[in-house]
């Protein structure tokens, strides 16, 4: 289950649909991660994607040191992802296990104010009764043309940013188990024949690689914070 995808595109913009389980939802538009990016750094490139309005994306560079990703949360900005499209993380990942160190520094747990940017808020908005903020593997293996299957998200596998676990975890996740991944619609990657393949071939020509922000039934739909700056760090390997 998740609302709100932004579907990265091959081209400049494309006309993204909102991932849910039960199907459905709003468009957008969403200027494409290719340019600008230089593999041959020491250190992969990463972007945040976030929502500004219900129908407002906007791009902006992570800070990457000695391996650490980071970007902070910051109020009225609801942060979907943080990806990347270093051709050393991308490709055929058919034999890779994702592994991420993530941790949130510099503000108060308390101060969360998690919900989704747009979408019906009885259905997708983050109150005490959803699903609680999130952070989770996502994949995307890349297209000008729509299609459920081309995005996938690890599912149970993610970490929640407000729990008692502590300001840290590791997510890993081997990225060839289907029963792990759902996609846009919500279906696990072994839900029938078709999508098992379909999910086979996407993880052999993945384009984008990183991590989703999501809460309720929405695995990115955004995370904001009240008031304050929190910054997220990510140590991403394969």
């Amino acid at each position: 289950m998740k609302n709100f995808s932004l579907a990265l595109g091959v081209a400049a913009l494309v006309a993204v649909l909102a991932g849910c389980s039960g199907g459905g939802g709003s468009t957008s538009q969403l200027p494409t991660t290719g340019s600008g990016l230089n593999p041959g750094v020491r250190n992969a490139r990463w972007f945040t994607y976030y929502f500004t309005s219900p129908s407002s994306i906007a791009k902006h560079a992570a800070v990457t040191v000695y391996g650490q990703t980071s970007f902070a949360f910051k109020p009225s900005t609801y942060t979907a992802l943080l990806v990347t499209a270093d051709q050393t993380l991308t490709g055929d990942l058919t034999t890779k296990t994702l592994t991420d160190a993530v941790s949130v520094s510099g503000g108060k747990k308390a101060h969360y104010d998690f919900t989704g940017s747009y979408g019906s808020p009885s259905s997708y908005a983050c109150n005490d009764n959803d699903l609680p903020p999130n952070v989770r593997f996502f994949i995307n293996s890349g297209s000008p043309i729509f299609n459920f299957t081309r995005y996938w998200w690890s599912n149970p596998v993610s970490w929640d940013l407000a729990g008692p676990s502590g300001n840290g975890t590791t997510l890993t996740q081997l990225v060839n188990d289907p029963a792990d991944w759902s996609d846009w619609a919500g279906h696990p990657g072994n839900y029938d024949p078709g999508t098992m393949r379909r999910f086979l071939g996407a993880i052999k020509h993945v384009r984008y690689v990183g991590l989703s922000f999501g809460c309720g039934f929405g695995f990115e739909n955004g995370v904001t914070v009240k008031t304050g700056r929190t910054v997220f760090n990510s140590t991403f390997t394969e």
